[in-house]
């Protein structure tokens, strides 16, 4: 992967974050970095795989067609305490 790749994941991993709840469209994001929307998609897949690859507190979900950060459900029971 090039470095270009990653500075675009660590984009996306911030709009994702400041967007909250409401989370982003993949047109949404590609405006932004000025890519194109199936790009963003395989960048949003590569970093939903690392994050479970890697057993991260944090998961990329996709509710209602937006993008939005999540905590790891695995780890619920914690979080309700």
């Amino acid at each position: 992967m090039t470095t270009k790749w990653n500075d675009w994941k660590s984009i996306i991993e911030g709009l994702l974050f400041a967007a909250g709840d409401e989370g982003l469209h993949v047109r949404e994001i590609a405006e932004v970095l000025e890519l194109d929307w199936r790009v963003v998609e395989e960048l949003i897949e590569d970093l939903r795989e690392t994050y479970v690859r890697d057993n991260r507190g944090l998961r990329i979900a996709r509710v209602a067609g937006a993008y939005q950060m999540t905590t790891n459900p695995e780890h619920a029971p914690y979080f309700a305490k």
